[in-house]
C-alpha cells in the first residue's frame, strides 16, 4: 500500500489552529484537548488506506471522509502524486446542523409571509396581521 503525504487546504489549515489553539494549555481531560486528540487520531489514520473509506457521490465522489463522534474530515486526491488534501474539518453534530438549517429555513418562510394563509388557519397569526420583514 502506497504512504500518502497529507496536506491542509487553507480552510482546513485554518480549522485545525483553532482547535489546536482552543486545546493549548488546557488539562489532557478537556472537551477541548479530547476534540484535538480526535482529529489528530483520524487525520494519522487517512494515510493507512485513504480509498477505502466513506466517498460522497457525484459531482464531489473524489471526495471522501472519515469521522469519529461529531468530528468529520473530507479529503481529496491532489494532483500531486501521493498527496491528499484535507480540504474540511467539522466538529458540528450532522442533526444540531440540520436543526438550526430547517429553524432558518422556517424563520425565512414566516418573515416573507409564505405561510401565512397556514398560520391564520392555525389561529397562530391573525389575518389582518402582516408579516414580519
Amino acid at each position: 500500500m502506497d504512504n500518502y503525504t497529507v496536506n491542509f487546504s487553507i480552510r482546513a489549515e485554518a480549522a485545525y489552529a483553532k482547535i489546536k489553539k482552543s486545546a493549548g494549555g488546557t488539562s489532557l481531560e478537556s472537551p477541548s484537548h479530547t476534540l484535538l486528540q480526535t482529529v489528530d487520531r483520524l487525520i494519522d489514520s487517512i494515510p493507512l488506506d485513504p480509498f477505502a473509506t466513506n466517498r460522497l457521490t457525484s459531482p464531489l465522489a473524489d471526495v471522501y471522509w472519515v469521522s469519529e463522534g461529531c468530528v468529520r474530515i473530507y479529503y481529496t486526491p491532489s494532483s500531486e502524486p501521493s498527496t491528499l488534501v484535507i480540504i474540511r474539518i467539522s466538529t458540528t453534530a450532522r442533526h444540531i446542523s440540520s436543526v438550526q438549517r430547517m429553524q432558518a429555513i422556517l424563520r425565512m418562510m414566516i418573515a416573507s409571509g409564505q405561510l401565512n394563509p397556514l398560520l391564520v388557519q392555525a389561529g397562530v397569526r391573525p389575518s389582518s396581521q402582516p408579516a414580519v420583514h
